[in-house]
């Protein structure tokens, strides 16, 4: 399988309209879609969204009030819609979610205990900035769960190939737009359709963790239009060593894809 980049000229036919894609969010969350709305408070919603579907709450007044804050609040730190130190002002997230105030402090403070915040008294909350030391340690134990991970995976289903397909075709979409944000939450659906087929299941909890904590700054590495391809060539190197079971293949694609991420911060 060859490694070569920068890869030469491809056409692909565009993903279908299904929806494939599974939750991003903590499994004990409500799975939600994306909105049906062209507006969320003052973020605009991707129309080209609604053929894959990036995972994201319906902003409505029914359901758990703290449950579907946790959610959009994550997606936008995830998505890098909330930068790292970025202050969150409760006022202004209960007017964007048409939801009171005491179910946003309640968010507020389990996305702290889940390393996405931090407190600072008489300040607020701000979107946890980590320093280049701790992220090194993140990306060394993802490394290391995700190269058990791979030890344990089965062959894919011709299914799987193709839900990989269609993630990278919608990823493939976004190379040359201003608003590659939903790029995000479509690496991380691609690499978890691939780490779901392992049976370690405590280790998957692991890896979904730290990803989550890992999100922001791995969204650095979209920022330029010859990354975003990049990222899709190697994708597409992931789906074939998957396809060809060829020893070792796979973990040395991941290898190359993973230092990718790590040189981008």
């Amino acid at each position: 399988i060859s490694l070569t980049w920068p890869p030469p000229p491809r056409t692909s036919a565009k993903s279908s309209n299904e929806r494939l894609l599974e939750s991003i969010l903590d499994p004990n969350l409500v799975r939600a879609r994306t909105p049906e709305v062209s507006t969320i408070g003052t973020v605009k919603v991707d129309p080209r969204r609604d053929e894959v579907l990036p995972d994201r709450p319906k902003l409505v007044k029914t359901g758990d009030a703290v449950v579907r804050a946790v959610v959009e609040i994550r997606y936008r730190i995830m998505t890098g819609r909330l930068s790292a130190g970025e202050q969150l002002r409760q006022e202004e997230l209960a007017r964007e979610l048409l939801i009171s105030r005491a179910p946003i402090r309640e968010a507020l403070r389990a996305l702290s205990d889940q390393g996405l915040l931090e407190h600072r008294v008489h300040s607020g909350y701000f979107v946890k900035k980590r320093p280049a030391e701790e992220l090194r340690q993140i990306y060394r134990i993802l490394g290391f769960l995700e190269g058990l991970v791979m030890e344990e995976l089965p062959p894919p289903t011709p299914e799987v190939i193709d839900r990989l397909r269609k993630i990278n075709d919608k990823m493939r979409e976004y190379i040359r737009t201003d608003d590659w944000s939903p790029m995000v939450d479509l690496n991380r659906q691609f690499h978890f359709e691939i780490f779901r087929l392992s049976p370690l299941k405590v280790v998957l909890e692991e890896l979904e963790r730290l990803w989550t904590i890992a999100a922001p700054y791995i969204a650095q590495k979209y920022t330029t239009e010859a990354m975003r391809s990049r990222t899709i060539f190697e994708h597409e190197g992931l789906i074939d060593a998957l396809i060809s079971q060829e020893p070792g293949a796979l973990t040395e694609r991941l290898a190359v894809h993973r230092s990718q991420r790590q040189a981008a911060n």
